[in-house]
């Protein structure tokens, strides 16, 4: 998405929403974080793509206002940036088959990552396509651009990238991957 539809987009769409949520919608993407890092200097006119981003506003959750990225957004004839990823291995269609080893053992064990996609740093040569646009203060005529630095939920390869990661740390781990198996 480039400057000209952000503007756009932002202004149509989800303004009410953006100005409802104020500063805090990208709290839990703060550079203090070490998830994004600010792109300076920026120039408008440059004819690069961005990452489209919308809130979404969830109550029964702990982060009530989270921020999506739209990895399938295109432009009139550009390729989205899921279009020219690879996807990698379906690893959903592995659960099945874990959860059947679930009736072998007398106990059984799960886990959830919090924040996994966020645990996972992306290469700084590859940053650069994981850029998004945020109005400065809330002040439409400036606008500022970052980057990501960790991977992205919204983005094809994600979630091959996060089970990739897992079965590499494990393999890494022989002796604690035997003592899940085991028990």
């Amino acid at each position: 998405m480039r400057v000209q539809l952000f503007r756009n987009v932002e202004s149509r769409a989800y303004a009410q929403k953006f100005l409802e949520i104020g500063e805090g919608y990208l709290e839990p993407y703060q550079e203090e974080e070490d998830i994004i890092e600010r792109i300076e200097p920026f120039n408008e006119n440059d004819n690069e793509p961005f990452l489209p981003q919308r809130p979404v506003l969830k109550d029964n959750s702990t982060t009530k206002v989270r921020p999506v990225f739209d990895g399938s957004a295109r432009q009139r004839n550009c390729p989205s940036l899921n279009d020219c990823l690879e996807k990698g291995s379906n690893l959903i269609e592995l659960i099945p088959s874990l959860i059947n080893k679930f009736r072998f053992g007398k106990f059984g064990l799960i886990s959830d990552i919090e924040k996994a996609f966020l645990q996972i740093e992306i290469q700084a040569s590859d940053r650069k396509y994981l850029k998004f646009l945020r109005w400065e203060h809330g002040q439409r005529e400036k606008l500022k651009c970052f980057q990501h630095k960790r991977v992205v939920f919204g983005i094809l390869s994600s979630p091959f990238l996060l089970g990739a990661t897992i079965e590499f740390h494990l393999s890494n781990a022989p002796h604690l991957q035997e003592e899940l198996l085991v028990n």
